[in-house]
Parts: structure tokens; sequence; C-alpha cells
């Protein structure tokens, strides 16, 4: 299968690359700058040159791919107006091919509301995006009533690598001396996932033959941050403390960016492994930290 892919280059998009690669996928990889190129090429990975806000530039090489897997994002302000153009240059695009493009489509936990453990989320569950989300929830259903395209929507947990992510930001603060700073208190949950756990459910969705899916991509449903810092500490036998922070008064909403931190959400994950067929490795917050710190 020829995949072509926005946002290769990220902690997620070079772990989906290598794992498309091993499933002997062809991937064409969509890159803005010759140090993001370098790293895709280096993985193995056909370079196409383009920028995410200007879709006039790799559509067309997109849709003449059986797949499109939808990683890339700028971050900026005007990151939400970006990705819907980018999304509706794509539907137009791929209007008169034979068989409807794949998408797999990369969502977000925080387009969803907290919840607890007693009512965890699901993938039905309406919809309360964190500001800077919030566009992302019209490109999501203006995607899924198209009919030239066959959508897929994966919703990831927080990601955690060896360099990005709340684990390694927790460890990073640990082995400095320094009080660990977030929106969250010790009960805060958070859902969480292991970036090679979730590259193979990028690569299990596009293999599957019915494909349209709506599926939470996480590890562990909704674990205390208390717990994940006392994980760190026993593992790198440090003392690290969390300090909750309030949110800034001259960052607006729209902008705001870490305020998911505090978001406290349980996740049932039981829909997503059940259509999907996918079982993460990672599912405690001992497992995480190790694969994190590579011990």
């Amino acid at each position: 299968m020829e995949v072509f892919l926005t946002g290769g280059s990220g902690t997620i998009g070079q772990a989906v690359v290598s794992h498309l690669l091993e499933d002997g996928c062809k991937v064409i990889a969509l890159s803005r700058s010759e140090q993001s190129a370098d790293k895709l090429r280096h993985l193995g990975a056909t370079v196409f040159p383009g920028d995410l806000t200007c879709p006039e530039e790799w559509t067309q090489r997109a849709v003449s791919c059986e797949a499109l897997v939808h990683l890339g994002a700028t971050f900026a302000p005007d990151m939400g107006a970006v990705d819907r153009a980018a999304m509706f240059a794509i539907r137009k695009a791929a209007r008169g091919k034979a068989r409807p493009l794949k998408i797999i489509y990369t969502g977000g936990i925080w387009l969803y509301p907290a919840a607890s453990d007693r009512y965890p989320l699901k993938e039905t569950t309406a919809h309360a995006p964190l500001p800077p989300f919030a566009q992302m929830s019209e490109t999501i259903r203006s995607l899924i009533t198209s009919v030239e395209l066959q959508v897929s929507v994966i919703h990831p947990a927080l990601v955690c690598s060896a360099e990005t992510g709340p684990v390694a930001d927790l460890a990073n603060a640990a082995l400095a001396g320094s009080p660990f700073k977030t929106r969250a208190t010790l009960q805060t949950c958070w859902p969480l996932v292991e970036v090679s756990d979730l590259a193979r459910l990028y690569s299990t969705v596009l293999r599957r033959q019915g494909f349209r899916l709506n599926v939470f991509g996480a590890g562990h449903p909704g674990l205390p941050v208390g717990e994940l810092v006392d994980a760190v500490n026993q593992e790198l036998e440090t003392d690290l403390i969390l300090q909750t922070e309030a949110a800034p008064e001259d960052i607006p909403p729209t902008a705001d960016w870490m305020a998911g931190y505090g978001r406290s959400q349980v996740l049932n994950t039981e829909r997503s492994e059940k259509l999907s067929g996918w079982s993460p490795e990672h599912k405690t917050a001992e497992t995480l930290v190790r694969a994190v710190l590579q011990v």
C-alpha cells in the first residue's frame, strides 16, 4: 500500500512511519524543511516537499495514494484554520477517484470533556474541546460525512516517548532536582499511551477492511498524576514533587495549550481494542515509565 503521511518528522509521525514501513507500506511523507526531510529519509520514507499551509502543493500527490495518514499540525494560533483548509483541499482533490480515499485523521483526547472512572468517556461522548482545538471537531464532522473519503479517526492519549511527553518531562524535572510545574494536581487523571503502541494502532487501523472507525488510542485509560510521579521517583530514586500552577492571565483561552493538562479524564478503551484488534503493551505506570526511560 502506498501511504501519504503528514507530520512524519514529529514524535508520533516517526514511530508511525517506521511501523508502516515494517508492514510493507511505501510511505510518501510531506516535508517542509531539509531537517525534517533528513529524518524521514533516514527512516526509509520517500520525501515529498511541501507545506501544510499550502495544500495546493501536495494534495494531488496525496490523493494518488491509497491512503492518507494525517498527523501534521502547525501548533500555531491558526492551527484550526490551516487544518480545515488542508482537509477541504483533500476532499476536493479526491473527487472523481475510482475508490474513496482512505484517511486516518488524528484527533485527540482534549476534544473531550473531563470525566471520572465512574462515568468514563466513550468515543461517542459529545465533544467539549479545549478552545485551541475547537475547529478540529468541525473538521471531523465534515470529513466523516464526505462520500469521497473513507475516514477513521484516532484520538491519542497523552503520548509518552523517550524525548517528549508527560513521563519524559517528569523524569527531566526529577533528575534536575526541580519541581514539576503543571496545571494538574496529584488527583488529576491523565490517559497515557506509549508512542510505539500508538504507532501500531495506526498501522492496525489502516489494515482494517471496514476502516471507518472512531477510536481512542490509550494504553492506560486514566492514571492519577500522583501515581505517575511515584513511579518516576521509584525508578529514578528521586524525590520529585508536583507544583500546580494557575492559568496565566496574559494568555487567552484560544492559545492556552497547557490547560489540557489540568483536564482530568478517564477513558473507556474497550471499544478501541475490540473494534480495531489493537492491544497496547504498556498499560501500567511502571511499564510506561520503564519504556520511556529505556530501562
